[in-house]
């Protein structure tokens, strides 16, 4: 049977229960259908990019005093479905991390705030293993994911640029084995990998920024609409969800500590310790980005891209003898590395190419781990933070994900930017979603999502109008 949809911040709560082989019953509803009289307020749940693992928090009132004998090895169990035909069902499985706070109400009364963190990330901060791998990063991770986390892997990738190496977990989590070798990984042309979890599927995914970039925006051509003006007057039903209530850039002016950063322009000095020979380069960014732009890895965006966020007519200081140098010429930050040899390189031995995890590939590696770094950096530092109605990321899909690209557009009150448009070309544009914050009123079951989302590219005319 198919559900009304009052309003685009519907969501079905089918159930959200406390799960513990010490209770009696085992389960202990406190929202959804099964509950007689819920007692959860809000959930809230939170995606990253940059996680392996969902965090969240429940509000609830406790009439039984039932937060006494919470220890923290209890489980939560969310079960959400988008409002519709023929939804998928969302489930997934937290345990409890803390008891933020108890606030009295009454004698017997109390309201709770419990801090949740996903099964899998409980598991791996209590996993340490010590297991070698020879393998290419991806393989690695897949195998650490499947055989030693638990959690099957969905991979959308290129493959990474560096190839088969050797890496040996020395006693530490999970998931910080998968960070190292996320951190030795990259593109051909020297964009990230990510590995995450994600409210909307039920597997663990890794991609990278490449493939993200070739997918193009999951909304493409119904942008979400920001305006300081009432942007929900006069919108079709259809649009609703694409309303955002709320837009903040938090972090702005802040060249010079991307500069500092080496994000900018850099220098490389690796030293080989098998040969004692050097190897010194320097970055710019602004030219890593032409080449990119120039081989096609922003073509499917079908516009100009925008992680050349640098000023490069900024001059420090005008009557100096460098004063015509802009600023990704200079050397903001030096990175050194040293490569070793650790493997047999005899030619009888099976070995012989396959590398140390310390070691580079090339002199081509070395650059492309500097390049990474300087994209990050660009995307966390250029993040604006936008809140929609939660509709639209219900949906049991990894397009809902984060690691997706949207088209965003924030009207102007006055069209000086784009007189045809009416829309700001400096604040829209193509993003990647790089967290969202989910936020479940139980009381109404209203469900809101707060994004963390980077500009890649501007918004083409095509996307906004009509």
């Amino acid at each position: 049977m198919s559900e009304h949809i009052n309003s685009a911040e519907n969501i079905k709560v089918i159930s959200i229960a406390f799960y513990s082989e010490r209770f009696d019953p085992k389960y202990i509803f406190v929202a959804g259908d099964a509950t007689a009289a819920p007692t959860a307020a809000e959930i809230v749940i939170y995606e990253d990019i940059m996680k392996p693992y969902l965090t969240a928090s429940l509000i609830f009132q406790d009439d039984q005093d039932f937060g006494k004998s919470i220890k923290g090895t209890e489980k939560v169990i969310v079960v959400l479905q988008s409002p519709g035909d023929k939804s998928q069902v969302i489930q997934k499985e937290f345990v409890v991390r803390s008891v933020e706070f108890r606030e009295y109400i009454t004698d017997t009364q109390a309201i709770l705030k419990i801090n949740l963190i996903e099964n899998y990330g409980y598991f791996d901060h209590i996993n340490r293993f010590n297991l070698g791998y020879a393998d290419t990063g991806e393989n690695i991770i897949e195998k650490i994911s499947t055989n030693i986390v638990g959690a099957s892997l969905f991979k959308d990738i290129k493959d990474s640029y560096q190839g088969a190496f050797r890496y040996i977990v020395p006693w530490i989590t999970p998931f910080k084995a998968i960070k190292k070798v996320l951190s030795k990984m990259t593109t051909r042309t020297g964009l990230p990998y990510f590995y995450f979890s994600s409210l909307n599927t039920e597997f663990h995914n890794l991609t990278d920024l490449e493939t993200i970039l070739e997918k193009g925006t999951i909304n493409k051509g119904t942008p979400f609409i920001y305006s300081r003006g009432n942007t929900s007057a006069d919108i079709s039903l259809d649009l609703l969800p694409f309303i955002v209530e709320y837009y903040e850039a938090e972090q702005e002016s802040h060249s010079l500590f991307l500069a500092e950063l080496g994000t900018f322009g850099s220098k490389i000095s690796s030293i080989n310790a098998s040969t004692s020979l050097s190897y010194n380069t320097k970055i710019n960014m602004a030219y890593e980005l032409k080449l990119m732009e120039d081989a096609g890895v922003f073509e499917r965006l079908g516009s100009k891209q925008q992680l050349n966020v640098f000023d490069t007519f900024f001059r420090a200081i005008d009557d100096f003898d460098k004063a015509d140098i802009d600023i990704t010429e200079f050397n903001s930050r030096v990175f050194y590395s040293i490569d070793s040899r650790t493997n047999d390189q005899s030619l009888k031995s099976p070995d012989r190419n396959l590398l140390g995890y310390n070691e580079s590939l090339d002199e081509a590696d070395t650059r492309l781990s500097i390049i990474r770094l300087a994209v990050l950096r660009y995307l966390v530092m250029n993040a604006v933070t936008i809140k929609v109605p939660g509709l639209f990321f219900s949906i049991k899909s990894l397009d809902t994900s984060v690691g997706n690209l949207i088209e965003f557009a924030m009207f102007e009150n006055e069209k000086t930017l784009n007189e045809r448009l009416g829309y700001n070309d400096d604040r829209s544009g193509q993003f990647i979603i790089l967290k969202k914050k989910h936020v479940i009123d139980l009381t109404s079951d209203a469900h809101t999502v707060q994004m963390d989302i980077s500009k890649i590219a501007n918004l083409e005319a095509r996307s906004v109008g009509a």
